[in-house]
């Protein structure tokens, strides 16, 4: 029955994953294949709150991806008190 519920799932999986490479490998194309636009606009410089927001965004990343820990822990704790 095991057996028969993998070959299953590979079923479903496999056609999406082929899907999903297709999406994904006709943006590279455009990205890195295709001549760039004539002339790109340039951007205009972010604001001093979405320099923080996205500082602050990187570094919560790094934190929590080295010490995933500290929200374990703290999610422990709240846990227990709710019961």
């Amino acid at each position: 029955m095991i057996r028969r519920a993998s070959a299953n799932c590979a079923a479903v999986t496999c056609p999406n994953s082929v899907l999903a490479a297709c999406y994904y490998l006709r943006v590279i194309v455009v990205m890195y294949m295709h001549a760039p636009a004539e002339e790109a606009e340039e951007l205009p410089a972010l604001a001093a709150g979405v320099k923080v927001a996205l500082g602050g965004s990187a570094a919560a990343t790094v934190v929590l991806g080295v010490f995933p820990s500290l929200v374990l822990d703290a999610a422990g704790r709240a846990a227990q008190l709710v019961k």
